[in-house]
């Protein structure tokens, strides 16, 4: 059982602290209408074949809708390439990565066939061939922005959906899961964390789900797949993230690192803070200071050190620059390489199955 632990001001963050278990009384799972399970029928997953530690960029639209470059990052050599501009205009969305492919669920404005808000949908790029297939799953769904989509821990196959918003701005009390072995879609109308619960943001960590809900009053919500804790998960206060959005998250072996954002979305002030949330001792602590206030970047961990590209800084100086953390020294510094211009990260995923 989670238990508190404060501990020297200077270092610590916050304690968790249990604040709730709700029921979650499962309800079948409703499908799609179509499969593309003959056309991937060939489709593996219980290991990685792309073996490059790299991490993708994906840049958010312009204000008129125009798509913008995407980048890949590999710190193994230091380098950086384009990758292909998606086929036509998204919101916030996000990625999730499966053998040597990346898959994008849901955000997008319009298909081929022209704008339409009820035809959101998943794309899919290949990595080798640097190229989109949109609606992999045939089937369209309800426009459905700013969700969170996660690889199960216990099952390669499956994803899951968190949160979104509609086409009006309101808040999805649903959950779906991505089945790639049938390439469907399925949703439930029950939530186990409650209905007032907005997930803005999460990772995987061992055999769980570390979801985290919109501020203010932001929670965190552990939902271990083994075990009865998907239908009761965890919801966790954690002050020091209450009231701070557009932050980035990764993670490495039991830590979460959670890094910049905004403070007080009303009053737009940026946070530099860099808080590490370890799964096994139950603590919060704040483990670095980015060199300015950051929003909207992306962050992975490789080889002991944090990386962050792209996002703003409070005044805009050196926002192409790849910042380095080693968090045993304590120490920065800058990568050789540079992002070609400013960017504004609307979501990014990291190959963390490499071979070395």
């Amino acid at each position: 059982m989670l238990r508190d632990k404060i501990r020297d001001e200077k270092e610590n963050c916050a304690f968790f602290h249990y604040c709730q278990n709700d029921d979650f009384n499962q309800k079948p799972y409703k499908e799609s209408t179509s499969s593309h399970k003959d056309k991937y029928k060939n489709f593996e997953f219980e290991q990685s074949a792309y073996d490059k530690p790299e991490f993708y960029v994906f840049s958010s639209c312009e204000t008129n809708g125009q798509t913008q470059e995407n980048y890949c990052y590999n710190p193994s050599n230091d380098t950086i390439r384009h990758v292909s501009k998606l086929p036509y205009s998204y919101s916030k969305t996000s990625a999730i990565f499966l053998k040597s492919d990346i898959f994008m669920v849901n955000g997008f404005h319009g298909t081929s066939n022209g704008p339409d808000a009820s035809k959101d949908h998943i794309c899919m790029y290949n990595i080798e061939s640097d190229t989109w297939k949109t609606n992999v799953f045939s089937s369209y769904s309800p426009y459905r922005s700013e969700s969170v989509t996660l690889l199960d821990p216990t099952n390669s196959s499956k994803a899951y959906q968190f949160g979104g918003l509609t086409d009006d701005g309101s808040s999805y009390k649903n959950i779906c899961m991505l089945d790639f072995n049938t390439f469907n879609l399925v949703s439930t109308n029950t939530l186990p964390y409650g209905g007032n619960i907005s997930i803005i943001n999460g990772v995987t960590q061992h055999n769980g789900f570390y979801l985290f809900s919109q501020p203010p009053d932001a929670k965190m919500i552990v939902m271990d797949m083994r075990e009865s804790s998907i239908r009761q998960p965890k919801i966790i206060n954690i002050p020091c993230i209450n009231r701070l959005k557009d932050y980035s998250i990764t993670k490495t072996n039991d830590k979460i690192y959670i890094s910049g954002g905004t403070i007080d979305p009303g009053k737009r002030r940026r946070s530099d803070a860099i808080y590490e949330i370890d799964v096994r001792m139950n603590e919060v602590s704040k483990v670095g200071t980015m060199p300015g206030g950051r929003i909207n970047h992306g962050s992975f961990f490789y080889k002991n050190k944090l990386y962050f590209i792209g996002g703003q800084s409070v005044n805009g100086d050196n926002d192409e620059a790849i910042y380095i953390y080693d968090i045993r020294s304590k120490q920065w510094n800058l990568s050789k390489c540079r992002l070609p211009k400013k960017i504004s990260v609307n979501c990014a995923v990291f190959n963390d199955k490499y071979f070395e």
